[in-house]
């Protein structure tokens, strides 16, 4: 399968995608988690049906793509822009949408926006934005404009550096669980790593990613919002039995006939070290829908 690394512009810079197969074929955009990029695809992807196009984003502030303006907390809205401009360039009528945790809200939320660029969705141990409390809104931003003012001072006096094992190793440690190998924590870090010296390397991500600035939703916004713009089309969404307590397995945001939460055993990042738990029921789900088209 073909693989080509695109950089499509924008305002702030650009957004880098990864590209697998044939552009002529049906587009599937997938989005990574937080703090991941397009690599947690890697072991994923050569495991799907090669008649797709795969289009793997590195959000802003992830992988190879530009972080967002400097001098300003991330809001969470930015991340879905991006992914709308990444469906204009490549412009397509239409769009499956695969996401894990962080990257699957997004393709929720994306699908309500856009619901006629979307075909059909699927997102891997994910749910919808949480609802929050005007107390909780209020910190994050406090905590938002901390980090700026921190992540004004890695550029100024040089952000922390590792050897190469010791780096590696932060990226597996970081990660919910600790769950990531060596091998599948490399695949990450070819995106999100850069050498600054003999032996010495540095995290590129976006250090204001770590106090995002979600839209305070109370619980009856979230009923209201879901029920007026439900997700209609195909849709598929897979959990591991190591997040089920952290994530609804009840049909809330998806309105959508024959619709099934799909349990695999694994952990959080089971999609990259394990995907062979994931790659048969994603490839039915594609290849049945596809042949109703």
């Amino acid at each position: 399968m073909q693989i080509i690394e695109i950089k499509i512009p924008v305002a702030w810079g650009h957004v880098a995608v990864k590209t697998w197969g044939n552009p002529t074929d049906e587009p599937v955009i997938i989005i990574h988690g937080l703090i991941d990029n397009a690599g947690s695809f890697d072991t994923l992807i050569p495991l799907l049906p090669q008649n797709f196009y795969y289009i793997c984003v590195d959000l802003p502030g992830h992988g190879l793509s530009s972080h967002l303006p400097l001098g300003v907390p991330i809001f969470y809205f930015n991340f879905i822009y991006a992914i709308k401009y990444t469906a204009d360039y490549f412009k397509k009528q239409k769009y499956i949408l695969l996401g894990h945790s962080f990257g699957g809200r997004l393709c929720i939320l994306f699908t309500q926006l856009f619901p006629d660029a979307v075909s059909k969705i699927a997102i891997l141990d994910s749910g919808y934005i949480s609802p929050s409390s005007p107390e909780e809104h209020f910190q994050c931003l406090i905590d938002g404009y901390d980090l700026v003012k921190k992540t004004e001072s890695f550029k100024n006096n040089k952000a922390p550096n590792y050897s190469y094992d010791e780096i590696i190793k932060k990226i597996v440690e970081s990660r919910f669980g600790g769950t990531l190998t060596f091998k599948t924590a490399q695949q990450l870090a070819e995106r999100m790593v850069k050498k600054v010296g003999d032996d010495k390397y540095e995290l590129t991500y976006d250090r204001r990613l770590r106090s995002i600035v979600y839209p305070s939703y109370s619980d009856q916004y979230v009923n209201e919002i879901l029920k007026k713009y439900p997700v209609r089309c195909p849709a598929i969404s897979i959990y591991t039995s190591t997040s089920r307590k952290h994530l609804p397995t009840t049909n809330t945001f998806f309105q959508v006939p024959n619709f099934q939460w799909v349990e695999v055993q694994g952990h959080h990042h089971s999609h990259h070290t394990d995907p062979n738990k994931f790659a048969n029921i994603l490839t039915k789900f594609l290849l049945n829908e596809k042949s109703k088209l």
